[in-house]
């Protein structure tokens, strides 16, 4: 029989249904999803707080009787259904606790259990927690629960407040033996598909007839050529994916608002996992998405076009008989996994006029007359460029970049793949470092077999990787152009500190970021084109490590990842032997002029005042791969030497 739970209970419980786990006891979850022992325990009322209601289905989502996972389904809801099978289908995307144990000795297990726990994130530092930092959390939560279980309809605060405990929650381990993945993403991921699956059980008279369950990870990208085709046009970009994330949000998961209470919402929204200038939602109905994309690129002068790429996994939900009750068990078996990847084009970009009236000047499509709009500079624009160029507040980059100066641009790039490179960080980083404190053979506890909570934990830790930098970035010729998954591109002008100091400071961040990004650093003149820096970077990446190339003088110098690794090496051996940038300066004037050996005789000479790193830079010189004239050679000595000299000096200070 349909017991009166509301949606928004249901919700609710998804969204805290584990937080019971914070209230340790001697180190161990116990009865974590009863919160009524959780609070006697801790000396907090949950019912007060959540509601009667709210701390009942909490009390459910293992579906237990009798403290045995089997189920009566005359007694189930679909509110109740939803929730136990949204941790069902999470827990079944984990390696199985039985193979482990098999492959781990007891007694290892039993120390595991019987330490202090580790979350070791994609993101920060390791984390340790125990009994009184755990507890002394959860209590601090109490404050931000207040009131939710009075269903206050007049303000939405209660969402954001959820939300806040679930960044904080980023911080633990959702189960012990994957400290890689974090309660904070189960209970985003238990929620959203909580709303799923109490849609898909309406379909059903019985909740027995659910079968199959598919969900989608879908990942939408503009075309990166296309926006960035005119600096000038970058910062609408912004402006464009925000009011892109905004349209998504109210098409697609807009008929939840007001059973929910006024979510989704910008600020607090279950379906989004990333939403910068890229977008990751799950949903149910991929064919959904691609139309709800097609359709507001043709109402609204959006985007040119956009990459989709799609992962959808399906389950398989079978329910059995108990053998020693009169009750049945459910099992979740993840069945298959589907990876495509679209192109979404509007019609407007598709069309094409044999004799158009005119070109427009930033794109170059062609457009038939009363189709032209003029910008601020008289230039002919089709729509989309025009609506670009109006919500943009433009990049002058002669003025950006100052009269004769240079211009930097850092490019991160992750691998395509991200998915893959996320299971292939937590194997070999995340859960190694585990198992590695615990002194268990390598590798005996394996990733999630689809990777997918891996690459959703990930994206909520390069979020905060991104917002980090961002926050970090003040100056007034320093921007961030482009945040995505796969792709981060920060300018600067470059002066005496910058971007040199920012670079020690990226490099530090990035060794926290786990997902170990490869940087391409591009010094160039204000002349030279964006759009072709954007082209160039497949070439300029091709070696998938650090790489640095100085195109200011009209050719390409380029540095490879072992040379930069040289780079960042010397600069740290000079500045413990007190080389300073004058020195190096010097050096790098002598080398435009003297041949390699004449160099290496020079750095002889200096011995003295160059001490340990005079050694150093000669052996790297020798091993750097130069190009085929004498000149290049002579250039790429000199730069490489200029670039020690500019991270060696001080920079300003950044948080």
């Amino acid at each position: 029989m349909d017991r009166n739970y509301t949606l928004f209970e249901g919700f609710i419980a998804a969204s805290l249904h584990d937080i019971g786990k914070l209230a340790l006891k001697n180190n161990q979850w116990e009865h974590h999803s009863d919160l009524r022992v959780v609070g006697n325990r801790t000396n907090i009322d949950f019912v007060e707080l959540l509601g009667e209601n709210i701390v009942d289905l909490v009390s459910i989502h293992h579906g237990n009787v009798n403290n045995i996972k089997i189920f009566d389904f005359t007694e189930l809801s679909k509110i109740e259904y939803a929730l136990i099978l949204s941790d069902k289908i999470q827990s079944s995307m984990l390696p199985n606790e039985k193979d482990i144990k098999n492959k781990v000795d007891e007694t290892k297990i039993n120390s595991m259990k019987s330490h202090e726990r580790f979350f070791i994130p994609y993101y920060g530092t390791l984390k340790k927690w125990d009994d009184g930092a755990a507890n002394g959390l959860l209590r601090g939560f109490a404050d931000q629960l207040t009131g939710i279980g009075c269903f206050d309809n007049s303000s939405n605060m209660w969402a954001n407040n959820i939300f806040k405990i679930q960044d904080k929650l980023l911080k633990y381990p959702s189960i012990t033996f994957l400290p890689h993945l974090s309660l904070a993403m189960h209970h985003q991921l238990s929620a959203t598909l909580f709303l799923f699956l109490c849609d898909a059980l309406e379909k059903y008279d019985g909740l027995k007839d659910l079968k199959e369950f598919k969900f989608s990870i879908i990942e939408i990208s503009p075309d990166l050529l296309k926006t960035f085709y005119r600096m000038r046009d970058v910062s609408g970009l912004h402006s464009l994916t925000e009011e892109l994330s905004t349209k998504i949000i109210e098409e697609l998961y807009g008929h939840y608002r007001k059973e929910l209470n006024g979510i989704p919402n910008k600020k607090s929204n279950p379906f989004l996992f990333y939403n910068k200038n890229s977008l990751v939602l799950v949903h149910t109905s991929p064919h959904i998405v691609l139309e709800t994309l097609h359709e507001l690129l043709n109402k609204v002068d959006i985007f040119y076009s956009l990459t989709v790429k799609v992962n959808e996994y399906t389950f398989e939900i079978n329910i059995k008989p108990d053998t020693k009750t009169p009750y049945e068990t459910i099992h979740a078996v993840g069945r298959s996994v589907s990876s495509k990847q679209y192109s979404i084009l509007s019609d407007k970009i598709l069309s094409y006029s044999p004799s158009p009236d005119y070109i427009c000047m930033a794109c170059g499509k062609a457009i038939d007359g009363q189709g032209e709009k003029i910008d601020d500079k008289g230039h002919i624009l089709c729509d989309f460029c025009y609506n670009l160029r109006r919500k943009s507040t433009g990049y002058d980059l002669d003025i950006f970049g100052g009269t004769g100066e240079r211009l930097s641009y850092i490019f991160l790039k992750l691998p395509d793949d991200l998915v893959e490179h996320s299971k292939k960080v937590a194997e070999d980083q995340l859960i190694s470092r585990f198992l590695d404190e615990y002194r268990i053979d390598p590798y005996s506890i394996p990733t999630t077999e689809q990777g997918i909570l891996e690459y959703l934990q990930s994206l909520r830790e390069l979020s905060f990787f991104q917002n980090d930098i961002n926050h970090d970035l003040t100056g007034d010729y320093e921007t961030t152009l482009f945040n995505s998954p796969q792709f981060t591109c920060y300018l600067f002008r470059e002066t005496k500190d910058q971007p040199w100091g920012f670079l020690r400071y990226l490099n530090a961040k990035r060794y926290d970021l786990k997902l170990n990004p490869s940087m391409i650093l591009m010094n160039c003149n204000t002349k030279t084109p964006f759009w072709s820096l954007i082209e160039s970077i497949p070439t300029y990446n091709e070696f998938k490590g650090d790489t640095i190339y100085d195109i200011s003088k009209g050719s390409v110098t380029m540095f490879q990842s072992g040379e930069v690794s040289d780079i960042r090496k010397l600069a740290e051996i000079a500045r413990k032997n007190n080389v300073a940038p004058h020195q190096l300066n010097s050096l790098s004037d002598i080398s435009l002029n003297t041949s390699l050996d004449e160099l290496l005789l020079e750095l002889d000479v200096r011995e003295d005042k160059l001490r340990q790193f005079g050694g150093e830079l000669a052996k790297s010189l020798k091993n750097l791969k130069t190009e085929e004239s004498e000149y290049q050679k002579r250039e790429k000595r000199a730069i490489f030497i200029k670039y020690i000299s500019k991270l060696v000096k001080g920079r300003k200070r950044r948080r």
